[in-house]
C-alpha cells in the first residue's frame, strides 16, 4: 500500500474557514485579488483560472453567496467544489460505511494520506470539521467529537464537471474509480491522447463505451517500447478496437517512442483545455492508491508523437 501526495497548498484548507472562501469569491468577483492562501486554495478547486477569474462554477457561487445572499446554499455548492481537494476525498472515500469516526482517527487518517499536515493539531483540525460539517461534505457531531462521511453518489456531476473530476484511487471504491474515469471520457473532444509508458489494452473497455463518436475523430495511444506492453494480445485487442471504432467515425492508432524521455501518464484532448494527469491504467483499475488530477501543462505530445513509430505488431 503506497500513500498519496498532496498538492503543496490543498494543506492551506486547515487555516481558513467557508466563510473566508466566500470572502475570496467575492474580492475576486470585484476585479480584486484576494489573500494569496484563499486565492490558492480556490485555484485548487477549480473556482478561479490560472488568469485570476472566477470559473463558470465560482460565478454561480458569487451569485448565490452574494447577489441571492444564500450563504447556507453558497456553503453547499462551495462543498461540492471541496471535493476537488485530497483531504476531503480521504474523508469522504476512506470513512464510507465507518459510521462516526472520532476525531483524532480522522486526522490520523488524513496524516497516513499525506493529507494533513504531520504537525496539525486536533484543535486547528476541529475547526476545520466544524465548518466543513455546513457544505455538506462530511457530518461533524459536536457533542461526540465524531466525524462522519457523506460521500455523493458516484455518478454526481461536481460544478464544471470538465475540470473537476479529481479523484483519489483507492482499493475501497473500485467502481466508483471507474465511473470517475468514465466521466473524464466523456469530456473529452476532437483528438483525444492516452500517454502512458506501460499503457495496458484494458483501457479499451472504457474507451470503447464513453468515447463520443459525435464529438472525437481520433484516439491516439502512446506507451513506451516495454515488451509487457507490445504484447500479441495487446496487439489483436489494438486491431478490433480499431475497426469498431472506425465504423463510428473514429480514427485509433497505437505509436511507440524508444526515444522515451517521459515517465508521467496524460489523458487529454486537442480541442478542450481537459487533460489529466493519470495513475498507471493497471493502478487505476486494480484500485491501488493513487490519483486522477486536472492539469493546465500539457507535455509536447505532438513532438512524442512525431518521433514514434506505429505498432505494427
Amino acid at each position: 500500500m503506497t500513500t498519496s501526495t498532496m498538492p503543496v497548498t490543498d494543506h492551506l484548507l486547515f487555516e481558513m474557514a467557508g466563510s473566508d472562501l466566500l470572502d475570496a469569491i467575492r474580492t475576486i468577483g470585484h476585479g480584486g485579488i484576494p489573500a494569496a492562501p484563499a486565492s490558492a486554495v480556490l485555484g485548487n478547486m477549480r473556482l478561479v483560472t490560472d488568469t485570476g477569474e472566477l470559473t463558470d462554477a465560482g460565478r454561480r457561487i458569487f451569485v448565490t453567496a452574494w447577489v441571492r445572499t444564500d450563504e447556507k446554499q453558497a456553503l453547499i455548492e462551495l462543498g461540492e467544489a471541496l471535493r476537488m481537494l485530497l483531504p476531503v476525498q480521504v474523508l469522504e472515500q476512506e470513512l464510507r460505511g465507518f459510521g462516526p469516526t472520532p476525531e483524532h482517527g480522522a486526522l490520523d487518517l488524513l496524516k497516513f494520506y499525506r493529507a494533513a499536515p504531520v504537525e496539525l493539531r486536533i484543535d486547528a483540525a476541529r475547526s476545520t470539521f466544524r465548518w466543513l460539517n455546513g457544505t455538506g461534505v462530511l457530518a461533524y457531531d459536536r457533542k461526540n467529537k465524531t466525524v462522519r462521511s457523506i460521500a455523493p453518489s458516484p455518478d454526481a456531476a461536481l460544478p464544471g464537471e470538465d475540470r473537476s473530476l479529481a479523484a483519489m484511487i483507492s482499493p475501497d471504491t473500485r467502481f466508483s474509480n471507474t465511473v470517475r474515469l468514465r466521466r473524464i471520457i466523456r469530456t473529452l473532444r476532437g483528438t483525444v491522447w492516452w500517454i502512458d509508458p506501460h499503457f495496458s489494452a484494458r483501457a479499451f473497455e472504457e474507451l470503447v463505451i464513453e468515447l463520443d463518436p459525435d464529438a472525437v475523430t481520433e484516439l491516439r495511444i502512446l506507451s513506451g517500447d516495454d515488451t509487457s506492453v507490445l504484447t500479441s494480445r495487446s496487439f489483436k485487442d489494438l486491431n478490433a478496437l480499431a475497426a469498431e471504432m472506425a465504423g463510428r467515425g473514429i480514427a485509433v492508432e497505437w505509436r511507440v517512442d524508444a526515444a522515451r524521455d517521459w515517465h508521467d501518464r496524460w489523458l487529454l484532448d486537442d480541442d478542450t483545455d481537459n487533460g489529466f494527469n493519470m495513475p498507471p491504467v493497471n493502478t487505476l483499475f486494480q484500485g491501488n492508491y493513487s490519483e486522477m488530477l486536472p492539469t493546465n501543462t500539457r507535455p509536447p505530445i505532438h513532438r512524442w508523437w512525431d518521433r514514434s513509430t506505429i505498432r505494427t505488431s
